[in-house]
Parts: structure tokens; sequence; C-alpha cells
């Protein structure tokens, strides 16, 4: 039986969406939240790779800086030693010289034209070094014996050897028994050339080939600080040549705001002199990082070959952190920069996007009210754009398939009302044929009574042609009882007769009506069919839906149950449908067993109607036969024996009119029966067309709730 709940249909889901949204109320994560901490996490990665590219770079750089200058110090010192080398080696040609050690040796001891030649040869020497290497700014030569040769313009004493070598700038010869050295200052000299330490850096002292005096060559000061200045660290960087006595000749780097670079002397300091002292020394280049004058500075060291000389650059960390803190500056002000236009961006972009969502969210939450007037809106004309023309298409079409569904119910609701309407026709009809059939059953009841009664009247009128030969009044008597009971039987049966057909005449009518019905139930058949495309449609179109939801993501939701909503309703329309279907297909099959029925019963009321014409006839018969026995009364006696011999063939025929009467009983009974069914096969229907119309009403009352004009 077919069963359709359909009450409360959109109310309880509509009071379970309320539950679902008071039970997560305040749990709601914002999308600019979402949006912020997405944007945060790769400007968090950004500020950790700028973090660690800086501090690559800074190594890096540092690196460079080192190698760099490690390069330039190896490169000033190769020139410096090649300098201090051809020094060396011009001194070495010069000690060996033969007019040189001739003069000092031996003529020397008294003036001479010879010891003059000797002396001027070997001054000429000395000149023509001097101005053949530029760096040597002054030179002397003095022994035990003869003058000095210098290019200084105080003339020397003949007693300076003597004196030079007990003074403390030549212990280092005295002392260790070295024949050459590199010093810083010559102090005694000075003073006796009546000149200053300003002129030289660092001077070269050999002694004699026979050790019986020295020569001494000056390095020019400036052109030191010139070959100094050649090197640039960068800004404030010292550089410097530190002998082995301890002679410091420096200078300071200085870079002007118009770009101009320029050095001058720097006159060291403690703090310098300490913080040099562990590298004194050092056999090879190298460099450290020391702390001077409370900042941080890196050391660059490099011994200059055998001559005892280092050289020194001293740059600050701030020149060297120069470019790392450009990109460190750069990095940081592009970080800031990217923080504050991904900040706008991820906030502009956040709360156009909540906006978008919300607004959508709340058309959703009006759709899922059943107010399908809804139309989406937007101004962007991107992804949202699209995903509003895709539920504006969604929301027309759910519109057309409740004005279809409408139409359907209305069309159901009239389909149901015409079964109803049908079905109380037929009813009504299979009353009056019952009620047709049941005065049939009682004709024919009283036609088998009046059978046997004539049975009777037959068998008192053989006893009465028995006896007729003693009394013919009493047999006139008897004809004329005869002649009434024919009478009576002769409209018994035109009665009966007519009743049948008029029986034939309503069987005929319950099976036209019968067809109409089955064409009925055709009709419902192709509108269950339609329901059934309908259904299959709405699942179509609530899976789009679904997929359409799926794709908003945790805002789609909503509109996900409507679409949920519309495919259930689908399917109990279809669920409903294939119980009409087979409520239809049962009602088809009592309609076939019906119409079958009614045509036996048609067949046996032919029959019937066939015997009682045979039964009429056999009456007439008897009629003609009775009265031609009362108009022949006085012939009877003559024919008495044939009618005794007749009498039998009567009894026979009374006999079998009786059969009949009693099988067209048994006809009528049976007929009776199956109309009797066939009412309540009729009233069955009659409630489920009922049933059916309450259901299509109440469906029709749960598709009111969608509003879509």
């Amino acid at each position: 039986m077919l069963k359709i709940n359909t009450k409360n249909l959109f109310s309880k889901k509509y009071s379970k969406n309320e539950e679902r949204k008071a039970r997560h109320k305040g749990k709601t994560k914002r999308i600019r939240t979402v949006l912020f901490i997405a944007f945060a996490i790769p400007l968090m990665l950004i500020i950790t790779l700028g973090t660690s590219a800086y501090q690559i770079t800074s190594k890096a750089m540092v690196s460079k800086y080192e190698e760099s200058t490690d390069s330039t110090m190896a490169t000033m010192t190769l020139y410096l030693n090649s300098v201090f080398d051809n020094v060396k080696s011009r001194m070495a040609e010069l000690v060996i010289n033969e007019n040189l050690n001739e003069y000092y040796n031996r003529y020397g001891k008294e003036f001479t034209l010879q010891s003059r030649d000797y002396y001027n040869s070997a001054r000429d020497n000395f000149i023509a070094l001097k101005s053949s290497l530029v760096y040597i700014s002054d030179y002397s030569v003095f022994g035990e014996i003869g003058e000095a040769i210098t290019s200084h313009d105080k003339t020397l004493p003949k007693s300076l050897y003597e004196d030079f070598k007990d003074k403390d700038e030549a212990k280092v010869f005295t002392e260790s028994g070295n024949r050459k050295a590199w010093i810083g200052r010559h102090p005694y000299l000075d003073s006796i050339t009546v000149s200053s330490d300003d002129r030289y850096a660092f001077s070269y002292v050999v002694k004699l080939q026979k050790n019986n005096g020295f020569i001494v060559i000056d390095i020019d000061k400036n052109f030191m600080e010139e070959v100094l200045n050649t090197m640039t660290f960068g800004n404030n960087s010292i550089k410097a040549l530190v002998t082995g006595d301890g002679r410091i000749i420096a200078v300071q780097e200085k870079h002007h705001e118009d770009g101009k670079i320029d050095s001058k002397s720097w006159e060291p300091n403690n703090d310098f002199s300490t913080a040099i002292q562990s590298t004194l020394d050092a056999k090879e280049i190298g460099s450290t990082s020391i702390t001077y004058q409370g900042e941080k500075w890196l050391l660059e060291y490099s011994p200059i070959g055998s001559t005892g000389i280092m050289l020194y650059s001293l740059i600050p960390s701030d020149v060297i952190m120069k470019d790392v803190n450009q990109v460190r500056n750069l990095t940081v002000i592009v970080i800031i920069f990217g923080l504050i236009i991904v900040g706008v961006i991820g906030i502009k972009l956040s709360s156009d996007i909540s906006n978008e969502l919300l607004t959508t969210c709340n058309s959703l939450t009006t759709v899922s009210q059943g107010d399908l007037r809804v139309e989406f809106k937007t101004k962007r004309k991107d992804e949202f754009h699209m995903l509003n023309i895709s539920m504006n298409d969604m929301i027309s079409n759910i519109r057309n398939l409740i004005s279809g569904m409408k139409m359907f119910t209305d069309r159901v609701k009239n389909s149901a009302e015409g079964v109803v309407e049908v079905t109380s026709q037929v009813h009504n009809t299979m009353n009056n044929v019952s009620k047709s059939v049941d005065g049939i059953l009682e004709g024919v009841i009283i036609q088998a009574g009046d059978t046997e009664q004539c049975a009777n009247k037959m068998s008192d009128l053989s006893n009465s042609l028995n006896a007729i030969y003693e009394n013919s009044q009493q047999m006139n008597e008897t004809a004329d009882k005869t002649l009434q009971t024919i009478s009576t039987g002769q409209i018994m049966v035109e009665e009966l007769n007519n009743k049948t057909q008029d029986t034939v005449s309503v069987t005929e009518n319950l099976i036209s009506e019968i067809m109409q019905v089955q064409k009925k139930t055709d009709n419902i058949r192709e509108i269950i069919q339609y329901i059934n495309n309908i259904a299959d449609n709405t699942n179509l179109l609530s899976l789009n839906a679904s997929i359409e939801a799926a794709r908003a993501g945790e805002y789609g939701r909503g509109f996900a149950v409507v679409a949920e909503e519309i495919r259930k309703l689908a399917d109990q329309s279809k669920q409903f449908s294939n119980q009409i279907s087979i409520i239809i297909e049962d009602i088809g099959n009592v309609i076939k067993k019906t119409v079958t029925s009614a045509e036996k019963t048609g067949e046996h009321m032919l029959v019937q109607v066939s015997s009682l014409e045979d039964t009429n006839k056999v009456f007439n018969s008897i009629n003609d036969q009775v009265s031609s026995l009362v108009g022949s009364l006085k012939l009877m006696q003559g024919s008495m024996t044939e009618m005794i011999l007749s009498k039998e063939n009567i009894l026979d025929d009374i006999c079998n009119t009786s059969s009949v009467s009693e099988e067209s009983a048994a006809v009528s009974q049976e007929s009776g029966d199956m109309i009797k069914k066939q009412l309540m096969s009729i009233a069955l229907l009659t409630d489920e067309a009922d049933r059916l119309k309450v259901e299509v009403k109440k469906l029709e009352e749960s598709m009111c709730h969608f509003v879509i004009e």
C-alpha cells in the first residue's frame, strides 16, 4: 500500500540548519584571518630567507673582501720585496766594488790623487745608485779610514765609524755578527747629518767587505707612503710598515663626500702596537679580527721576505660590512615594503573575498529558507563572477523545476480527482449491476420454484389424466388451473428474460467503463514516466549543484544542503511514482480480471437468455397444448392414451427446465460474487486514489514553501 509522509518535510531540515548554525555560532573563522595567516607564512619565509641571505652574503662578502685584501697585500708584499731585493742586490754589487774597497781598505789613509780617484769613482757609483732608484732618499758610507761618502750636505767626521759602531743602532751588527740589516732609525747618524727620520722610512745597513765600515741606504718615507696609498681598503683604513726594531710607517685613508680619496701620515699609538704585537714574528701572510679602540677591525699582515719588515693593513669592520650593510638595509627595506604591500593587498583581497562570500552566504541562506527569487550579484570579474552566474543559472533551473513540479502536482491532483470520480461512477454502476444480478438471482430462484411447481402440476396433470376417465369435470378444472399456472410461468419467464437482458446491457456498460478506467490508468502511467524523468533531471541538477557547492568550499555548504534536499525530494518523488506504478499495475491486473469476469458473465447471460427463450417456447407450447386440450376437451378422451404417453416427455422437459434454472441460479450467484469482488477492488482503488489525492495535496503544500515569483 502506498504510504507517503511529506509532513514537515522542509521545516525539519530548516530546524536542523538553525540548530547547526547555533551550534557553530562563534566558532567560524573569518577568511580574513585565514588569508592573513596564509600571507604571513610566506612573509616569515621571506624574512627568514632575507636573514639567511644576509648572513650568507655577509660571510661571503667578508670572505671575498679578506681574499681581495690578502691578494692586495700579497701583491704589495711582492712589490716591496722586489724593491728591497733590488736595493740588496745593488748594495751587494757596491760592497764588492773594487774602487770602494780599495779606497776604504788602502788608499783612504792619506790624501793622494790616486785615493781621490777611488773616492770619486765610489761616490759616483752611489750618486748613480740614488738617481736610478727613486725610492732611495739618502746614503752614507763611512769606514775606519778615508772620508765618508754621503748625499747629505753636512760633511761627516772621520771618527764617525768608531762612534757609530758603539751606538744602539749598530748593536744589531756588533752583537749578532750580522753583515746587513734593515733598521727603522739611526738617530746618531741623523744627529751627525743634521737630518731627521721624517726623510726616510727605514734604512738598509751593510758592512763593508772587511767589516771596516758601513753603508747606510735610506728608503724614502714619502715613496713608501705613496706605495702604501696605492692600497685602497676603505675609509679610515690604516696601512703600515713595521720594521724589526719597531719603527712604524703608517698612513690612514680618508674618503670625502665629493668622492675624493686621500691619505696622510698616521702616528700610531700604544693600542696599535699592542694589537700587532702577536703578529710581529709571523712567517707568512695572514689575517685576524681584533678590537682596536673599542671597535672591530680586520688586521691583515704579511712579512716582506727576510727583511724583518711587516706589512700591515688595519680595516674597520664598518668598511668591510658597508656593502653587506647596504644589502642588509636593502633587504630590510624590501621586506618592510613587501610587508606593507602584502598587508594592504591581503587586507583588501581578504575583505573583498570575505564580503563577497558573506553576501553569497546571506543569499544562500535566503534560498535555503525557500525564497528562490534571490539573484546573486557581484561587481567582480573573476571566479566569483563565474560562481554567481552558475548559481543564478542553478536557481533559475530550480525555479523551473519547482514550477514544473507544481504543474505536475496540479496534473496529478486533477488525475487523482478524475480517478476518484471514475471509480465512484464505476462503484455506483457496479452497485447497480449487483442489484440487478441480485434481482436476476431472485427471479431465477422463483423460476426454479415455479418450474418445480410446474413439475408438480404436471404430476398432478398425470394423475388427472389417469383419473380423467373417471372425472372429466375435474380435468376441466385442472385444465383451467393449468392455464393459469402457464400464464403465470410465461409472465415470470418474460420478466426473467427482461432482467437477463438488463444484466447483459449492464455487463457491457461495465466492460466499457472498465476499459475507460484502463485508459485512465495508461494516462497515469505516462504521468508517472514524466515524474520519473523530472526526478532523474532533478538528481542530475542536484549533483551539479553539489559539485558547485563543493567548489565553493566552506561557504557552499548551505547551498549543498539545498541541493541535498532537492535530491531527496526527487528521490521521494521517484519512490512515490514507483509506488503509484505498483498500484496502477495492481489496478490494471484487477481491471483485467474484472473484464475477464464480466466477459464470462456476459457469456453466461447469453446462455441464460437462450435458455429463457427455450423455456418461453416450452411454455408457449404447453399453453398451446393446454389450450388445445381445453378446446378439444371432448376430443381429449380419445387421445388420452397419447397424452399419457407424452406425459413422460413433458416431465423430462420440465426437469431440463429446472436444471437450466438451477444453473442460471448458480451463474447468477457466481456473477454476484464476482461483482462484489469487483466492488471491493474498486473500493480499494477509490481509497488509493483518495490517498494519492491527499499526498498530492501535501506535496503541493510542501512545494508552496518555495517562492519563485
